[in-house]
């Protein structure tokens, strides 16, 4: 899994989002989305592991363990 941004708090928490795009307009929904978390500065780490026909293409199924 990929690691797109990671803010953390000052108490040194945060909260792990898996953000799954899909197709059409949701990749670019959910860029924006998770623009939006980070730039407001909530305590996330956004995951973007790989999902759907690319992920089907490059790990032979559509949402790899890993």
């Amino acid at each position: 899994m990929m690691t797109k941004r990671v803010t953390i708090d000052g108490h040194g928490t945060s909260r792990t989002i898996v953000a799954l795009g899909g197709e059409g307009i949701g990749p670019e929904v959910i860029d924006v989305t998770c623009e939006l978390m980070v730039s407001d500065g909530m305590p996330v780490e956004i995951l973007t592991p790989p999902h759907g026909e690319p992920a089907i293409k490059s790990h032979g199924s559509p949402l790899p363990d890993e």
